[in-house]
């Protein structure tokens, strides 16, 4: 009798081991984006604006994710959508023509990145524009083509007439 029982508890300790492995899962892939630092862009009205392109790095923990990037109206992320792996994939960002027709101040708007396969690892940042008023050349005076004063022997500006 002692056989039988020892068998039955080797059979239920077997079992229960095998379900024990069944429900162990991959870990799900998670995005990850670098750097995490916002996007910083600033020129005069108009343009030009620097830099011209920020460049971040999507990636997979494992395996691959799909992504997408929502930003604002005045920023450009090329490309907008589509698949990351383990090695990554480069997103640049630039100031679009929208950025051009803004009047001078601080814009500031999210940028967010989704890992539309599952979730893991969506994140956001900030996008900065800072349109400045733009230079204008003081009126009276003659100009070179760089913008500064034409001055004559004595170091004086050069009056136009």
């Amino acid at each position: 009798m002692g056989s039988i029982w020892s068998g039955l508890r080797v059979a239920v300790l077997t079992g229960s081991l095998i379900g024990t492995a069944a429900a162990q899962t991959a870990p799900k892939p998670s995005l990850t984006v670098t750097p995490s630092s916002p996007v910083n862009i600033s020129g005069p009205q108009g343009g030009p604006f620097l830099p011209s392109s920020v460049q971040y790095r999507l990636s997979a923990s494992t395996g691959t994710i799909k992504f997408a990037i929502a930003v604002p109206f005045w920023l450009t992320a090329d490309p907008r959508t589509g698949t990351a792996g383990t090695d990554g994939v480069t997103v640049t960002f630039s100031p679009n023509p929208q950025a051009s027709k803004l009047a001078p101040r601080a814009y500031e708007a999210p940028v967010t990145f989704t890992n539309v396969t599952n979730g893991q690892g969506t994140t956001r940042t900030t996008a900065k524009l800072t349109v400045q008023r733009s230079a204008k050349p003081s009126q009276g005076f003659l100009l070179d083509e760089t913008g500064g004063y034409l001055l004559d022997n004595r170091r004086e500006r050069l009056l136009a007439r």
